[in-house]
Protein backbone atom coordinates (compact mmCIF):
# COMPACT_ATOMS: atom_id res chain seq x y z
CA UNK A 1 0.00 0.00 0.00
CA UNK A 2 1.34 3.31 -0.94
CA UNK A 3 0.60 6.77 0.16
CA UNK A 4 -0.64 7.69 -2.48
CA UNK A 5 -2.99 4.51 -2.74
CA UNK A 6 -4.10 5.31 0.78
CA UNK A 7 -5.12 8.80 0.80
CA UNK A 8 -7.13 8.49 -3.01
CA UNK A 9 -8.78 5.42 -1.91
CA UNK A 10 -9.52 7.55 1.69
CA UNK A 11 -11.04 10.20 -0.23
CA UNK A 12 -13.02 8.55 -2.80
CA UNK A 13 -14.25 6.18 0.20
CA UNK A 14 -15.61 9.39 2.00
CA UNK A 15 -17.41 10.72 -0.56
CA UNK A 16 -18.87 7.94 -1.46
CA UNK A 17 -19.91 7.43 2.67
CA UNK A 18 -21.25 11.08 2.75
CA UNK A 19 -23.47 10.50 -0.30
CA UNK A 20 -25.04 7.19 1.14
CA UNK A 21 -25.56 8.85 4.72
CA UNK A 22 -27.32 11.45 3.12
CA UNK A 23 -29.68 10.07 1.01
CA UNK A 24 -30.70 7.05 3.76
CA UNK A 25 -30.62 9.01 6.42
CA UNK A 26 -32.02 12.44 5.07
CA UNK A 27 -34.33 10.64 2.17
CA UNK A 28 -35.11 7.27 3.44
CA UNK A 29 -36.77 5.80 6.44
CA UNK A 30 -34.09 4.70 8.35
CA UNK A 31 -36.05 2.79 10.91
CA UNK A 32 -37.42 0.21 8.56
CA UNK A 33 -35.98 -3.06 8.61
CA UNK A 34 -35.33 -3.53 4.76
CA UNK A 35 -33.79 -0.25 4.26
CA UNK A 36 -31.49 -0.51 7.28
CA UNK A 37 -30.20 -4.16 6.08
CA UNK A 38 -29.63 -2.30 2.44
CA UNK A 39 -27.46 0.46 4.09
CA UNK A 40 -25.21 -1.79 6.33
CA UNK A 41 -24.68 -4.20 3.08
CA UNK A 42 -24.20 -1.07 0.93
CA UNK A 43 -21.71 0.32 3.80
CA UNK A 44 -20.20 -2.94 4.19
CA UNK A 45 -19.76 -3.84 0.25
CA UNK A 46 -18.15 -0.33 -0.14
CA UNK A 47 -15.75 -0.71 2.19
CA UNK A 48 -14.58 -4.57 1.42
CA UNK A 49 -14.52 -3.40 -2.71
CA UNK A 50 -11.62 -0.54 -1.66
CA UNK A 51 -9.74 -2.48 0.95
CA UNK A 52 -9.60 -5.11 -1.52
CA UNK A 53 -8.01 -2.61 -3.96
CA UNK A 54 -5.16 -2.03 -1.77
CA UNK A 55 -3.78 -5.76 -2.68
CA UNK A 56 -1.82 -7.88 0.10
CA UNK A 57 -1.59 -6.05 2.98
CA UNK A 58 -0.39 -6.75 6.59
CA UNK A 59 -2.35 -6.33 9.73
CA UNK A 60 -0.41 -2.87 10.92
CA UNK A 61 -1.75 -1.66 7.42
CA UNK A 62 -5.34 -2.44 7.80
CA UNK A 63 -5.45 -1.13 11.00
CA UNK A 64 -3.88 2.39 10.02
CA UNK A 65 -6.25 2.51 7.04
CA UNK A 66 -9.15 1.82 9.81
CA UNK A 67 -7.80 4.48 11.84
CA UNK A 68 -7.38 6.81 8.79
CA UNK A 69 -11.18 6.16 7.41
CA UNK A 70 -12.83 6.29 11.36
CA UNK A 71 -11.20 9.91 11.80
CA UNK A 72 -11.80 11.04 8.43
CA UNK A 73 -15.31 9.76 8.08
CA UNK A 74 -15.87 11.68 11.64
CA UNK A 75 -14.32 14.81 10.62
CA UNK A 76 -16.30 14.92 7.37
CA UNK A 77 -19.60 14.05 8.99
CA UNK A 78 -19.26 16.61 11.33
CA UNK A 79 -18.41 19.11 8.50
CA UNK A 80 -20.62 17.96 5.21
CA UNK A 81 -22.96 15.49 6.43
CA UNK A 82 -24.61 17.18 9.15
CA UNK A 83 -24.56 20.47 7.70
CA UNK A 84 -26.60 19.00 4.47
CA UNK A 85 -29.17 16.31 6.84
CA UNK A 86 -28.75 18.16 10.28
CA UNK A 87 -26.93 17.28 13.38
CA UNK A 88 -29.99 15.18 14.96
CA UNK A 89 -28.46 12.47 12.94
CA UNK A 90 -26.11 11.40 15.61
CA UNK A 91 -29.02 11.13 17.83
CA UNK A 92 -29.37 7.93 15.91
CA UNK A 93 -27.46 4.67 17.30
CA UNK A 94 -27.22 3.62 13.42
CA UNK A 95 -25.26 6.20 12.23
CA UNK A 96 -22.83 5.52 14.71
CA UNK A 97 -23.24 1.88 14.48
CA UNK A 98 -22.06 2.16 10.38
CA UNK A 99 -18.79 3.08 11.73
CA UNK A 100 -18.54 -0.11 13.19
CA UNK A 101 -20.17 -2.04 10.66
CA UNK A 102 -17.24 -0.01 8.09
CA UNK A 103 -14.19 -0.87 10.37
CA UNK A 104 -15.03 -4.63 10.71
CA UNK A 105 -16.03 -5.08 6.97
CA UNK A 106 -11.83 -3.54 6.53
CA UNK A 107 -10.74 -5.32 8.76
CA UNK A 108 -12.32 -9.28 8.05
CA UNK A 109 -11.81 -8.43 4.28
CA UNK A 110 -8.68 -6.67 3.38
CA UNK A 111 -6.37 -9.16 1.58
CA UNK A 112 -3.72 -10.52 4.09
CA UNK A 113 -0.26 -10.41 3.23
CA UNK A 114 0.56 -13.61 5.30
CA UNK A 115 -2.15 -15.62 2.99
CA UNK A 116 -0.54 -14.85 -0.14
CA UNK A 117 2.63 -15.06 1.07
CA UNK A 118 1.78 -18.83 1.70
CA UNK A 119 0.29 -19.27 -1.62
CA UNK A 120 3.42 -18.18 -3.28
CA UNK A 121 5.70 -20.83 -1.89
CA UNK A 122 3.91 -23.38 -2.62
Amino acid sequence: MTPAQLILKTLFMQVFLIIIKIIFFGYLNISLLPILIIYYLLLAAAAIALIRRFGPINYFEAFLAMFLWAVISLASDLIITSLIIGREVYSDWHFWLSYAVVLLAMLIFHKKQHVEIRKALK
